[in-house]
């Protein structure tokens, strides 16, 4: 709810100062909704709500999608959740155009061609390519220092995130307007995103379990989880201010 709260300090010469009013809105869950089978998104819930219970982030079945109201969420992650029913799609849709964000993440559960039903992807999926160990060990790069996502996005000097790829998704040319913002290796696109209305689709070119990558076990997973609702277009943001109303 919305809470006020008041800062006193001590009496001096200049009392119109002596107080300081202000509003906290507390939410009981982030405002984010996870779909996926359960050990698809147990790493994701873990690095949304970091050191909190697992209910302080919400979780849909994928099937359940087409009826939900995803107006009342920041962002939604789907891990591992197609294929998706026609009602669902349109619903997602919908709601990324009226300013969601939309993170997909990987997984085993439909064939390649599953994510042709979704027509606002940033980049077609043309196949999944397993790595060999030899080829596994990755650094995640950044393809422009310019992008506006990634732009405040910093490690601490000298570190380089690496993770070990077992298999990723092969990407064909983006989609008007997708972009690919993190890559893995020089060459294998890793993070993609394209705008969709006046919100974003993120797609990721791994899972977000331990099948495909050790990408939820690194150092990266949480930061950049947390940079995508960060950098939400706002489809359910508050606004600064509160009307007060006195009797």
């Amino acid at each position: 709810g919305l809470w006020t709260a008041e800062l006193r300090t001590t009496t001096d010469a200049l009392p119109c100062d002596d107080a300081f009013g202000f509003l906290l809105r507390v939410r009981d869950r982030l405002p984010v909704l996870v779909a996926g089978p359960p050990e698809a998104v147990k790493f994701l819930r873990a690095a949304l709500a970091p050191g909190s219970g697992d209910q302080t982030v919400a979780v849909a079945a994928p099937d359940e999608l087409g009826s939900t109201d995803l107006a009342g969420y920041e962002a939604l992650f789907l891990a591992d959740a197609l294929p998706l029913s026609g009602q669902a799609i349109l619903a997602i849709e919908s709601y990324v155009k009226a300013g969601g964000i939309l993170a997909l993440f990987a997984g085993d559960g439909a064939a390649p061609s599953a994510y042709g039903d979704l027509p606002f992807l940033p980049a077609p999926v043309r196949g999944v390519t397993e790595i060999p160990v030899r080829d596994a060990a990755r650094h995640i790069g950044r393809v422009s220092r310019e992008d506006t996502i990634f732009r405040q996005f910093r490690f601490p000097r000298g570190v380089v995130p690496m993770l070990a790829l077992k298999r990723a998704l092969l990407f064909g040319p983006p989609a008007p307007g997708g972009t690919v913002v993190l890559t893995a290796g020089s060459d294998q696109p890793f993070l993609l995103v394209r705008p969709l209305g006046r919100g974003l689709v993120f797609q990721f070119a791994v899972s977000a379990g331990r099948d495909w990558s050790t990408l939820p076990l690194t150092a990266f997973f949480v930061p950049v989880v947390h940079q995508i609702v960060r950098h939400g277009a706002g489809a359910t943001r508050q606004p600064p201010a509160a009307p007060l109303h006195t009797e």
